[in-house]
């Protein structure tokens, strides 16, 4: 494919088990195991990953994975066939359902698994454009525990402090501890939990997966929002179950700045919302849209909105902002990638 040439070398390898009752064919390998080379090791690698990325099962293995991803732990069929064949030809073609002459192509179709064609495919399916589609019990998903750390630092622009050595780090030990996953840590090679993880009751009565529910005991959904909580304060430190690194400047027990002076925090959140700081509906519609890419529910809305007012009658606009968001971050809204179905509220 695209033009490829493949070398066979024509060796055949039978490997036997059980006194001969099992065989199976070896793969030839062009590696010396008594002459080995640098350059041989990567020619080998080199081959082997091109085998499997020209695997029949590789697009709709890959498809599936970054469905769930991108938020469709339960994707339909179409679209992992339209993501697969984007995979296979290198290319995606979008078209406006109401204008058939106006499409759109990403990728150029030179070069077999094309990310921005693959990306092109998730992000314009009809599973991510459709309203109807939405209202799906089986859409959407859970979002990966570290994954809302790391939004709410990257959405609330974490600043490193101007005392801070860059060598330093800037979070402590306690992100596995706390959520359950940490950055750059997998404990192997299957990641924190199992891609098709299916959690007790309704979802395993209907054969739907939610990966990310495995991470969810009662233990790491309380420290990770904790954990949150002491984030949202407005500085990154490790007192009240935090995750920032403990940096105090010599000084023993030093609980980052409680008194806003980030004095003894490595980082803090450097937000402020635009126009007016002081309209709840202003504030909190700003941080719906960081936080939940605007699906927070009219009803948690308005329950926001009005402990906004009450906290900026009596602390001011800044704790009030810190009120919403820490409301925001406790919603069902912002732990998954669908829609909310609320229930039991009066």
């Amino acid at each position: 494919t695209f033009g490829q040439e493949i070398f066979l070398k024509n060796v055949l390898s039978t490997v036997s088990v059980c006194n001969g009752s099992f065989s199976f064919r070896n793969a030839p390998s062009f590696f010396s195991l008594t002459n080995p080379s640098t350059s041989a090791a990567y020619h080998e690698i080199d081959a082997y990953m091109e085998m499997v990325d020209n695997h029949p099962s590789a697009p709709p293995f890959v498809c599936q994975s970054l469905l769930k991803l991108f938020g469709f732990s339960n994707a339909d069929p179409v679209s992992v066939a339209a993501c697969s064949k984007a995979y296979k030809e290198g290319k995606f073609t979008w078209t406006n359902p109401d204008d058939d002459q106006d499409t759109v192509q990403i990728g150029d179709g030179t070069q077999r698994g094309n990310l921005a064609a693959i990306a092109g495919s998730i992000l314009l399916s009809r599973d991510a454009l459709s309203p109807t589609v939405e209202q799906d019990p089986m859409s959407g998903g859970l979002k990966s525990p570290v994954l809302k750390l790391l939004e709410v630092l990257r959405g609330f622009k974490l600043t490193r402090s101007l005392h801070h050595r860059r060598t330093d780090g800037l979070l402590n030990n306690k992100v596995q501890e706390y959520f359950g996953e940490s950055i750059y840590g997998t404990p192997d090679q299957f990641s924190f939990y199992d891609p098709f993880y299916q959690p007790a009751g309704g979802h395993k009565a209907a054969f739907i997966i939610a990966p990310e529910a495995e991470l969810l005991n009662l233990g790491e959904v309380i420290n990770a929002q904790n954990a949150l909580y002491s984030v949202l304060s407005g500085q990154l430190h490790w007192c009240f179950n935090g995750v920032g690194a403990s940096w105090g400047r010599g000084v023993s027990n030093s609980c980052g700045s409680l008194d806003g002076s980030n004095k003894y925090s490595p980082a803090y959140l450097d937000y402020s919302p635009v126009g007016n700081a002081t309209d709840a509906s202003n504030v909190v519609g700003q941080l719906a849209t960081i936080l939940t890419s605007d699906r927070l529910s009219l009803k948690n809305r308005a329950l926001i909105e009005a402990a906004f007012d009450a906290s900026r009658a009596e602390d001011g606009a800044v704790e009030a902002m810190r009120v919403a968001q820490k409301l925001i971050v406790t919603s069902p809204e912002f732990h998954s990638l669908g829609k909310v179905d609320l229930k039991n509220l009066t």
